[in-house]
Protein backbone atom coordinates (compact mmCIF):
# COMPACT_ATOMS: atom_id res chain seq x y z
CA UNK A 1 0.00 0.00 0.00
CA UNK A 2 1.17 3.32 -1.39
CA UNK A 3 -0.13 7.03 0.57
CA UNK A 4 0.21 9.59 -1.47
CA UNK A 5 1.20 12.99 0.38
CA UNK A 6 -0.07 16.45 -1.86
CA UNK A 7 0.77 19.73 -0.03
CA UNK A 8 -0.67 22.76 -2.38
CA UNK A 9 -1.39 26.61 -1.68
CA UNK A 10 -5.22 26.77 -1.84
CA UNK A 11 -6.70 28.70 -4.75
CA UNK A 12 -7.10 32.41 -4.23
CA UNK A 13 -10.23 32.94 -2.56
CA UNK A 14 -9.95 29.63 -0.60
CA UNK A 15 -11.29 29.57 3.31
CA UNK A 16 -8.23 27.96 5.11
CA UNK A 17 -9.39 25.45 7.70
CA UNK A 18 -7.66 25.18 11.15
CA UNK A 19 -5.77 22.38 10.07
CA UNK A 20 -4.18 24.16 7.28
CA UNK A 21 -0.43 24.92 8.62
CA UNK A 22 1.88 27.51 7.58
CA UNK A 23 -0.59 28.31 4.49
CA UNK A 24 -0.62 25.15 2.93
CA UNK A 25 -3.38 22.52 2.22
CA UNK A 26 -2.19 18.89 2.69
CA UNK A 27 -4.70 16.24 0.95
CA UNK A 28 -3.79 12.59 1.31
CA UNK A 29 -4.56 9.26 -0.33
CA UNK A 30 -4.16 5.72 -0.18
CA UNK A 31 -3.61 3.29 -3.06
CA UNK A 32 -2.87 -0.79 -3.94
CA UNK A 33 -2.11 0.32 -7.28
CA UNK A 34 1.14 -1.24 -7.88
CA UNK A 35 1.80 -0.06 -11.13
CA UNK A 36 0.91 3.69 -12.58
CA UNK A 37 2.53 7.24 -12.79
CA UNK A 38 1.80 9.53 -10.04
CA UNK A 39 0.11 11.67 -12.54
CA UNK A 40 -2.66 8.95 -13.37
CA UNK A 41 -3.10 8.05 -9.60
CA UNK A 42 -3.82 11.94 -9.10
CA UNK A 43 -6.60 12.12 -12.13
CA UNK A 44 -7.94 9.08 -10.89
CA UNK A 45 -8.39 10.75 -7.24
CA UNK A 46 -9.84 13.81 -8.39
CA UNK A 47 -12.45 11.86 -10.45
CA UNK A 48 -14.00 10.13 -7.77
CA UNK A 49 -13.67 13.03 -5.83
CA UNK A 50 -16.00 14.85 -8.83
CA UNK A 51 -18.10 11.43 -8.31
CA UNK A 52 -18.49 11.87 -4.21
CA UNK A 53 -19.86 15.29 -4.96
CA UNK A 54 -22.29 14.26 -7.47
CA UNK A 55 -23.20 11.61 -4.77
CA UNK A 56 -23.71 14.88 -2.10
CA UNK A 57 -25.71 16.76 -4.31
CA UNK A 58 -28.27 13.77 -4.85
CA UNK A 59 -28.34 13.16 -1.25
CA UNK A 60 -28.97 17.02 -1.09
CA UNK A 61 -31.99 17.05 -4.02
CA UNK A 62 -33.75 14.31 -1.89
CA UNK A 63 -32.22 10.81 -2.70
CA UNK A 64 -31.85 10.07 0.94
CA UNK A 65 -35.40 10.42 1.72
CA UNK A 66 -38.48 8.23 0.94
CA UNK A 67 -41.03 10.53 1.45
CA UNK A 68 -43.96 8.26 0.43
CA UNK A 69 -45.87 5.29 1.95
CA UNK A 70 -45.30 2.60 -1.27
CA UNK A 71 -42.20 0.80 -2.82
CA UNK A 72 -43.36 1.83 -6.15
CA UNK A 73 -44.30 5.37 -5.19
CA UNK A 74 -40.70 5.74 -3.78
CA UNK A 75 -39.26 4.50 -6.91
CA UNK A 76 -41.08 7.02 -8.96
CA UNK A 77 -39.58 9.44 -6.06
CA UNK A 78 -36.24 7.87 -6.76
CA UNK A 79 -36.32 8.21 -10.78
CA UNK A 80 -37.29 12.00 -10.59
CA UNK A 81 -34.73 12.77 -8.25
CA UNK A 82 -32.19 11.20 -10.41
CA UNK A 83 -33.98 13.40 -13.73
CA UNK A 84 -33.20 16.18 -11.35
CA UNK A 85 -29.61 15.39 -10.67
CA UNK A 86 -28.94 14.73 -14.48
CA UNK A 87 -30.24 18.01 -15.33
CA UNK A 88 -28.23 19.48 -13.02
CA UNK A 89 -24.90 17.83 -14.20
CA UNK A 90 -25.52 18.64 -18.14
CA UNK A 91 -26.99 22.49 -16.74
CA UNK A 92 -23.36 22.70 -14.72
CA UNK A 93 -21.67 20.97 -18.39
CA UNK A 94 -23.52 23.88 -20.56
CA UNK A 95 -22.95 26.60 -18.37
CA UNK A 96 -19.12 25.88 -17.74
CA UNK A 97 -18.58 24.72 -21.66
CA UNK A 98 -16.83 28.17 -22.33
CA UNK A 99 -15.03 28.91 -18.70
CA UNK A 100 -11.63 28.69 -18.88
CA UNK A 101 -10.21 25.27 -17.64
CA UNK A 102 -8.76 24.99 -14.11
CA UNK A 103 -5.61 25.83 -12.91
CA UNK A 104 -3.32 22.96 -12.70
CA UNK A 105 -2.65 21.20 -9.29
CA UNK A 106 -6.18 22.44 -7.83
CA UNK A 107 -9.37 20.23 -7.87
CA UNK A 108 -12.04 21.37 -10.14
CA UNK A 109 -15.08 22.46 -7.51
CA UNK A 110 -18.27 21.80 -8.32
CA UNK A 111 -21.39 22.75 -6.31
CA UNK A 112 -24.66 22.14 -6.89
CA UNK A 113 -26.75 23.96 -8.66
Amino acid sequence: MRVILRRELPHQGAQLRFEDVGGYRLTAFATNTKVGQLADLEVRHRLRTRCEDRIRCAKDTGRDRFPLQGFAQNRTWCLIVALACDLLAVSQLLALADAPPPAPGNPARSGCG
